[in-house]
């Protein structure tokens, strides 16, 4: 299974969604969060910062990526290991055109909010999440999930499949804490 890494990015009351292009190797013209695999002899936050500048041309260096959530996606067999970046201000963000074509600007409290359905798709049980800009599915949903259960101090599944409480990781390493790869149903 290939590691893929993938920032979910916070200015201020806003979240960047990135549209993946028609010409990609894999899920052509999804929502997704900006990110990719990471390279032989290269760390995660070294193929995060490079995949973020490449796709969208913001450089992260200086910001404190923070671990929230790691899945798995189905068929393309990668597992994906999500960080969360805050920003005191808006860079210019200029999709590359090939690996992204558009840009979504989601305010937080909708990503934190919209109700999640889960529906049958090629046969796996995968989370869909409707924003007023875009909707996203599979892996990102399930993120997007972790994410709201991490930033709000909610409650955590981790791959034993135990639940644990945690407390709010806005400020703090996540470092260690996972999703199951099934998700559970989940009403916002």
């Amino acid at each position: 299974m290939k590691l893929s890494v993938v920032g979910l990015m916070i200015f201020k009351n806003e979240v960047i969604l990135v549209q993946r292009g028609s010409q990609v190797k894999r899920h052509k013209g999804e929502i997704a969060l900006p990110g990719g695999a990471v390279e032989p002899a290269e760390t995660e936050l070294e193929a995060l910062r490079r995949e973020i500048l490449e796709e969208i041309g913001v450089d992260i260096y200086g910001n404190n990526p923070i671990f929230f959530a790691e899945t798995c996606t189905s068929n393309s067999r990668f597992r994906i290991r999500a960080y969360a970046i805050f920003f005191d201000k808006s860079p210019e963000l200029k999709p590359d055109g090939f690996e992204v074509v558009k840009v979504h600007r989601v305010p937080l409290n909708e990503v934190m909010t919209a109700p999640v359905r889960w529906e049958n798709l090629k046969g796996h049980r995968v989370p869909v999440i409707r924003f007023s800009t875009c909707t996203v599915w599979g892996a990102t949903g399930r993120l997007l999930i972790s994410f709201r259960e991490w930033y709000s101090g909610g409650r955590i599944q981790i791959q034993a499949g135990k639940t644990i409480a945690t407390e709010s990781q806005r400020d703090g390493s996540a470092e260690g804490r996972f999703e199951s790869k099934e998700g559970r149903d989940i009403e916002g």
